[in-house]
């Protein structure tokens, strides 16, 4: 067997400095934070956008019970009056049935 003599270097990778390290994890940071801004402000829209549907919603359906309220007095007005005149006719056809 034969045994080299040679010897080899090793050459390390090249790293970032310690200030070169903590500067881009500083810009990484900025940039996670703008983003976080910008996602809660289109939050907050959406959140207010939700808010105003619900407000006119609530209008619309306090709207239509109003409008169903007037509808059920009309129909129990007409009711009323329904009885009213049931009670006439019967009435005419009793005294027209006497003579």
């Amino acid at each position: 067997m034969q045994t080299s003599d040679r010897t080899g270097q090793i050459v390390p990778f090249p790293h970032r400095s310690t200030l070169e390290a903590e500067a881009d994890l500083q810009l990484r940071l900025r940039q996670a934070i703008v983003k976080l801004n910008e996602a809660l402000t289109a939050q907050n829209s959406a959140v207010a956008a939700w808010r105003g549907s619900a407000d006119d919603l609530n209008a619309r359906v306090a709207h239509l019970a109003e409008t169903a309220a007037g509808f059920q007095q009309a129909l129990e007005a007409l009711s009323a009056e329904m009885v009213q005149l049931r009670e006439r006719s019967r009435r005419l056809a009793d005294g027209a049935s006497l003579s």
